[in-house]
């Protein structure tokens, strides 16, 4: 994969300079804004390129980030730059009456309980729901095959 991350000037080393000096280019253009603009300087054309298999995604991110700032959109950025925050499950849901009849130590053991069901349900509902649906699959290909097989048999 050949890349042309090529910025020099010089138009023996850069084909982007050499069609710009063809005849009926527009080479630059004039604003008429007044209120400004935004520029954002990236001293190294080759951030595009994907050296790492994008495995780290940063220069994406910043890409995205930097078209963002420059078109004025703020609240994009701060959706892509927020963090990931953990919220494990409230094991006991109690009332403030539940809260008072149980001891300490009931509660202990009924969060315990609890814990334990979530563990074995997330370890076994999974399998449980694959192995269901393979023999769901399974059930289905056996009727198809059996209907083609009166068909054209």
């Amino acid at each position: 994969m050949e890349q042309n991350l090529m910025l020099s000037p010089d138009p023996q080393q850069n084909p982007f300079i050499r069609m710009l000096g063809q005849k009926g280019k527009i080479l630059a253009a004039a604003s008429k804004l007044t209120n400004g603009g935004e520029l954002m300087l990236v001293s190294d054309s080759r951030f595009l390129a994907d050296d790492g298999g994008m495995s780290v995604q940063d220069n994406l991110v910043f890409l995205m980030n930097a078209v963002d700032y420059l078109a004025g959109d703020q609240d994009l950025i701060s959706l892509r730059s927020r963090e990931i925050t953990s919220r494990p499950l409230d094991i006991l849901q109690l009332t403030d009456e539940e809260v008072r009849t149980y001891t300490q130590n009931e509660r202990e053991k009924l969060e315990n309980r609890t814990k334990k069901r979530w563990k074995y349900a997330n370890m076994l509902l999974p399998s449980v729901l694959i192995i269901g649906f393979g023999f769901f699959r399974m059930r289905r290909e056996k009727n198809q095959a059996e209907i083609l097989k009166q068909i054209y048999d």
